[in-house]
């Protein structure tokens, strides 16, 4: 199948999962149902991501073991989306596949394995159907900063990879930026709604989703057709918000264009701005109009010295004609009775003749005129507008610019041009960044999936300290009158990205020698400020990272009535401010449909300067609905509430974006481990870890980016800590489970995977056959692996020289430290040294044929 075919079929599925067909995930026998499941899993269909690869090298060797390899993937994840509640197990898949597949028990544990430790599978709130077990060997311990939804997410999994975990939250409730009311109302009983972030990123592909069907859940799609009004309550009209709507998406497209396509990143000589490159291209587009209207007036002056011109020679015509004619009448009155003589005759000849051009001549230019007066007219109805935008098409401008602004979360001269869409650039389809809600709070969300025994609310981390042994991380508890320290192999920090800014800063001030202001050292200030400090401080790479990425301000302002007084015909209400420096203040408004509730946003400047006078910004807002709504409006709100993350200590700021200059590669640089510091070089062991949205390049500033990233760091922590559980030829670890009584069945379960590893070749090479049957009729369905977008030219020599190697026998257990890559290369020697081994001289011709396959690939 050619990319075209391939990519137009996924965006075909895409669709069906958009517009509500999940059922097609039952689709027996079908490509579609596991295509669906790939997408809703953020995987590609039809190849290996780089990641796949480095763990599955035995698997990537060739274009048939690859097939196999994705078919147990996909169809792994179809179940798991069929039946999220319930853990996917490994007697459950082997039940599920079809003949040869559940042939190889050894891979698809594998396959299991990978899929679950990821988090693709297995993740989330679910019935748990194996015995819970525990590492014979002291648990490994770990501390996690934060119970938002990336620390709640990696607290959750963790706990499920037999962690002892503990989660330090500042505040008194967990949940981060996800903020709940949840009050008494006379007409409604309750009133339950977010006060932080009310939205969610799109479904198709979202594992939130996932989330929300495993609590009951729904995501309730938002219209994002509004209606505008101006400052003075006069709505805007349709026609007239349509074309500045479509001005700025072609100003936006623009900017785009110039800056990707044309690579231009600098502008007047330095890092070209968001708000700059807009205002530069509105420039440019006035620039424009008014070229086109000088063009235009030279037209039209040219036309109108035409008429001049040819009026003119209209009336030297008819002076002619009048000059003849009496010329010719004065030889007639002479004439009288008498006969012309030769040389009146001849004259009169020559006036008739002269007469018959002079009226010629007149007719043409008659007819030259009446055309130059009609290109005139259709001239006139071309003309221009005086200027490409007016002062009222400016504010509405406006209006879109503060949108922008709200979507991104910072004020457009602090975001990068070329690289402020991170988000719709990594995953690449905008269909999934449309708005939804849930039909619950997002709050009840988190704490539905947060391992709440594991939580320490109002414990203010201090100072993360970190070496080779171990780690040790300070708490005030409560008001700061009691310190506790907490001890662990390794720390998870979600910290979010404007209070790392400011323990860079603190950081920076106590090894600098400026942190002694009012008497107070680095760390005293840090504990008065409730700020954490990590000793020793974080790498260059680190604090660099954390320096460039902008840290974004949205404030909100939540109005609860008596009653709805507002359209339900709509879900957004937008308003125009006066100037451009207010274009953010309480320019959109969310009417709830569902309560009395109206949330009102603030972005940008607006959001930075919102007014601490709860009872001045709530008087401003009702002045603006009673503009809007008139007499149906009440005159006051029955409770107010309001929140701006910016102002607060535990978060200084909301989510993250690109500034100018930088690429997104920060994202990257946020994600990395920090290791132990050994004499100046940070060489050591993985001691502090990172979540957040802020670390997730393919979703920043989203929540389903928050969780993504505690699932990451989860199987990142596990990875080092506990191994590989997808290595070719694993020996079990050493378990011992809770109930002892099923000692017996663990030494069953022992016997039989050693039994399923020395029978494993051929049923393997079964399904394997099977898939290269496939192969040969539609050779092109699958990339190979040198051609896989995900992976790098170093993975491929990497790939390369794994193979090239591998005389040992087979691979030993991984050890507890054993990196993916270790386990993966060892993974790739047992794999070739087990083919050798195998082709004897009982060896069957489809062995020996797949076994050349293998040897050519």
């Amino acid at each position: 199948m050619s990319n075209g075919m391939e990519h137009s079929a996924e965006e075909s599925t895409r669709e069906l999962l958009l517009n509500g067909a999940p059922s097609m995930l039952k689709w027996e026998d079908d490509d579609m149902a596991l295509r669906a499941a790939a997408i809703a899993s953020r995987l590609p269909y039809s190849k290996m991501t780089a990641h796949e690869m480095g763990c599955f090298p035995d698997l990537s060797a060739s274009e048939a073991s690859m097939r196999y390899y994705l078919y147990l993937r996909n169809r792994l994840l179809q179940m798991w989306h069929l039946e999220p509640n319930i853990e996917l197990t490994l007697d459950d898949a082997l039940r599920a596949l079809p003949k040869p597949f559940d042939s190889d028990r050894i891979l698809v544990n594998r396959v299991l394995g990978f899929l679950s430790r990821y988090g693709f599978v297995n993740f989330g709130i679910f019935f748990h159907i194996t015995h819970p077990v525990t590492l014979s060997r002291p648990k490994k311990k770990v501390i996690v900063i934060g119970a938002g939804m990336a620390g709640a997410a990696a607290s959750n999994q963790l706990v499920k990879f037999g962690f002892d975990v503990v989660v330090l939250e500042a505040s008194n409730i967990m949940g981060g930026r996800a903020q709940p009311v949840n009050t008494e109302h006379r007409e409604c009983g309750r009133v339950r709604f977010d006060l932080g972030c009310s939205f969610i990123n799109g479904v198709v592909g979202n594992p939130l989703t996932v989330l929300m069907k495993q609590v009951n859940f729904s995501p309730l799609p938002i219209r994002t057709e509004m209606q505008i009004f101006d400052e003075f309550g006069k709505q805007i009209s349709t026609k007239r918000d349509q074309l500045l709507e479509a001005t700025f998406v072609n100003i936006s497209d623009s900017v785009d264009y110039v800056t990707k396509e044309r690579n231009v990143k600098t502008l007047f000589g330095k890092p070209m701005n968001l708000n700059d490159a807009y205002d530069h291209m509105a420039n440019l587009l006035e620039l424009h109009v008014r070229k086109t209207r000088l063009q235009y007036w030279n037209q039209y002056d040219e036309v109108v010295n035409m008429l001049a011109d040819t009026q003119k020679q209209i009336e030297i015509y008819e002076e002619t004609i009048r000059t003849i004619g009496q010329k010719i009448e004065e030889l007639e009155e002479r004439k009288g009775s008498q006969r012309f003589s030769l040389e009146e005759q001849t004259l009169k000849r020559c006036l008739s003749k002269e007469l018959e051009k002079a009226l010629a001549a007149f007719d043409q230019a008659t007819e030259r005129y009446a055309n130059l007066q009609m290109a005139l007219s259709n001239v006139k109805k071309k003309e221009p507008c005086v200027t490409y935008m007016n002062q009222r098409d400016l504010r509405l401008l406006d209006f879109y610019k503060a949108l922008r602004e709200f979507t991104i979360g910072g004020m457009l001269q602090d975001v990068s041009a070329e690289h402020w869409d991170q988000e719709v650039r990594e995953d690449n389809e905008a269909n999934k960044f449309a708005p939804y809600r849930i039909s619950d709070t997002i709050y009840t969300l988190i704490r539905t999936i947060a391992a709440k025994d594991t939580i320490q609310l109002e414990h203010h981390v201090t100072r993360i300290e970190y070496n080779a042994e171990g780690v040790k991380v300070h708490a005030l508890i409560g008001n700061g009158d009691k310190e506790e320290v907490f001890q662990a192999d390794c720390v998870l920090s979600t910290i979010p990205l404007g209070v790392l800014k400011k323990s860079v800063s603190a950081n920076e001030a106590r090894h600098n020698g400026h942190a002694k202001e009012n008497g107070e050292n680095g760390t005293e200030r840090g504990k008065q400020e409730q700020i954490p400090v990590f000793e020793p401080p974080l790498p260059k790479e680190k604090v660099g990272a954390i320096e460039k990425l902008g840290c974004g301000s949205v404030a909100k302002l939540a109005l609860v009535f008596e009653k709805q007084f507002w359209d339900a015909a709509t879900d957004f209400v937008g308003h125009l401010n006066a100037t451009r420096e207010s274009r953010g203040e309480m320019f959109l408004f969310f009417c709830h449909q569902n309560q009395p509730v109206i949330e009102i946003f603030f972005s940008g400047q607006a959001a930075l300067s919102m007014d601490a006078d709860l009872e001045s910004t709530t008087r401003k807002a009702m002045t603006i609905l009673n503009q809007i709504y008139g007499g149906a409006c009440p005159k006051w709100p029955t409770n107010i509430y309001v929140t701006n993350f910016t102002k607060k200590r535990t978060h200084f700021g909301t989510h993250s974006y690109v500034t100018p200059g930088n690429d997104g590669s920060e994202y990257d640089v946020m994600a990395e481990p920090v290791k132990a510091k050994i004499e100046d070089e940070y060489s050591g062991p993985e001691r502090v870890f990172f979540a957040g949205e802020h670390t997730c390049r393919a979703a920043p500033s989203t929540l389903h980016g928050a969780f993504m990233s505690g699932l990451r760091e989860a199987a990142r922590i596990a990875d080092i800590h506990l191994g590989c559980p997808f290595a070719r030829d694993k020996e079990p670890e050493c378990i011992e489970l809770e109930d002892e009584s099923d000692d017996d069945d663990a030494i069953l379960i022992d016997d039989e995977n050693q039994k399923s590893r020395e029978n494993s070749k051929t049923p393997t090479d079964a399904a394997t056959q099977q898939i290269e049957d496939t192969t040969h009729t539609d050779s092109q369905s699958v990339q190979k692996p040198a051609k896989a977008e995900e992976m790098t030219l170093e993975d491929e020599n990497e790939l390369l020289g794994i193979a090239a190697s591998g005389d040992s026998q087979n691979a030993p257990a991984p050890s507890t430290s054993e990196s993916v890559e270790e386990v993966a290369m060892e993974a790739e020697k047992s794999t070739e040294e087990g083919e050798k081994k195998d082709q004897g001289d009982d060896s069957t011709a489809l062995d020996q044929l797949i076994a050349e396959h293998k040897t050519d690939a």
